[in-house]
């Protein structure tokens, strides 16, 4: 790591023309108007084979010494995320998606608190906008007073519920190298779930900040807002990889542990088949699919009421729905009719 960097921000991009140009302008903006220097400062622009004019509008607006445009053929945002990590020199590193920005005035507070800290990892806080700048809302702060280990961040934190998208962390870079934690390659979403969890576990020390920094704009027809079959098939092709590392990490000796993980493993199983019921993704898959949840001791699903998000009415009556082969096989049927219509 080179001794004046302070920071490397990784931006993985695919098909960003629409946004990279103001997600870099605000970030070279915020260093001219800090005190930060262009030597304290990278910009790793990975493009994840990108088919618009992504790459133009950064080699034509952005030869700038401390701005890295690395390029590369389409093989997702983990397998991209971790070649900003990997070749990433500052001594701290920040995420942020092309599409999103920080707050004014982010970049040498995060920075501050970077170099006044021995942490491994820094939480702060986040909102949610639109394109057009308008609040929809923030996350819930979490409510740790002190620096504190990452097993008892996740406890605090009712096992990382609405803590697990990596841009509202500031990672310690030679902690992220040394620990090898990396994303997952063949996961391609929910890649942060599994990414936060490895970090949590293995971190001595994670300082919470209660300020908000980043700005995620919700943008209609986003990854997670994809409700087309082909997307979803996907999104249901990430389910195993998940729970392989879920089972993974549920070899860690800590019951308080466990416990999150076997409802993290259990709720991405649940998912995986009200999507398959509900957007009628293939009967067929769909029995293969339970009977491999079956053998691995996850179906029928276990009740997840005492979480929060999990004990609604009608959660309650469609796990009971899905958990009988009959009812879900007559609820899938349903959907087939209804999405005819």
């Amino acid at each position: 790591m080179c001794n004046n960097l302070k920071l490397s921000i990784i931006i993985p991009c695919y098909n960003a023309g629409k946004y990279i140009y103001d997600c870099l302008t605000r970030i070279l903006h915020e260093q001219i108007n800090s005190s930060l220097k262009s030597d304290e400062l990278e910009i790793l622009i990975i493009n994840d084979g990108s088919t618009d004019n992504t790459r133009k509008i950064i080699e034509d607006n952005f030869q700038l010494p401390n701005v890295h445009l690395i390029n590369k053929e389409n093989e997702g945002v983990s397998i991209t995320r971790n070649i900003g990590i990997k070749n990433a020199k500052g001594k701290w590193i920040a995420f942020i998606d092309a599409d999103d920005y920080l707050d004014n005035g982010s970049l040498p507070k995060l920075i501050e608190i970077g170099e006044n800290t021995n942490s491994d990892v820094i939480a702060f806080q986040y909102r949610l906008v639109s394109p057009h700048s308008n609040v929809y809302g923030t996350n819930t702060p979490v409510e740790i007073s002190k620096p504190t280990d990452g097993i008892s961040y996740i406890h605090n934190t009712n096992g990382l519920t609405w803590r697990t998208p990596v841009w509202a962390y500031l990672f310690n870079t030679q902690f992220l190298q040394s620990n090898n934690i990396l994303f997952a390659n063949d996961i391609l979403y929910y890649e942060d779930f599994i990414f936060m969890w490895n970090v949590c576990i293995k971190a001595k020390l994670i300082h919470n900040v209660n300020n908000i920094f980043y700005n995620y704009v919700q943008v209609s027809g986003s990854c997670m807002h994809d409700y087309r079959k082909n997307h979803l098939l996907k999104l249901n092709n990430c389910t195993m990889p998940l729970l392989r590392e879920l089972n993974i990490l549920h070899k860690h000796d800590r019951d308080e542990i466990k416990e999150y993980i076997i409802r993290d493993k259990n709720s991405f199983v649940f998912g995986h088949i009200y999507r398959s019921i509900k957007y009628n993704l293939g009967y067929h898959r769909l029995k293969h699919d339970i009977d491999r949840f079956q053998s691995m001791g996850l179906y029928p699903t276990a009740d997840l009421t005492k979480y929060p998000g999990y004990g609604s009415l009608g959660h309650k009556i469609l796990r009971k729905v899905i958990n009988n082969r009959i009812t879900l096989t007559a609820l899938y049927i349903y959907f087939k009719i209804a999405n005819i219509f």
